[in-house]
């Protein structure tokens, strides 16, 4: 009985010390967000490499891309303020829904797989080369072959 309770005392320390890195994880990730500019605000950000990446910066009534490496931070572009103030409203509304539902979208996809593998299968199939059989290959090689030496031998006749 002994052992039982040792083992169970075990299992709920591991079980703290997951949690409390989990916890700790979610508080040091959300301190780093927190930095924020009354002018400046950081809308998205993509890493291309371990030291590089864009990133979508809100600066004024402007939005810019911008590149970032360790070395310099150049303007890539300016972005137009209407289209993703829509693009960000709809993304809004799928952050703000809850675990069921987007669990029930989940299972929605994960039923509908299937058919989706399927339709890509025949998409793929459709685009893919038709194959060349052996023998008709080999014969292209022997022509190609005579074509050779017929052009070889009319070569060493001038």
């Amino acid at each position: 009985m002994k052992d039982f309770w040792d083992t169970f005392l075990y299992v709920i320390v591991m079980i703290a010390v997951i949690v409390a890195a989990y916890v700790a994880t979610r508080y040091l990730a959300g301190k780093g967000r927190r930095v924020q500019s009354r002018h400046i605000r950081v809308l998205d950000r993509m890493m291309l490499a371990r030291d590089k990446h864009i990133a979508l910066i809100e600066v004024g009534d402007k939005n810019l891309l911008i590149g970032v490496t360790n070395q310099s931070i150049n303007v890539l572009g300016d972005i137009d303020g209407d289209s993703l103030k829509i693009e960000q409203n709809t993304g809004e509304l799928t952050a703000q829904k809850g675990f069921i539902s987007r669990l029930r979208d989940f299972i929605i996809r994960m039923k509908n797989a299937p058919n989706d593998l399927s339709k890509a299968r025949r998409q793929a199939k459709k685009t893919r080369q038709p194959k060349v059989d052996r023998d008709d290959y080999l014969s292209r090689m022997d022509d190609a072959i005579q074509r050779r030496k017929s052009r070889m031998s009319a070569e060493g006749d001038e």
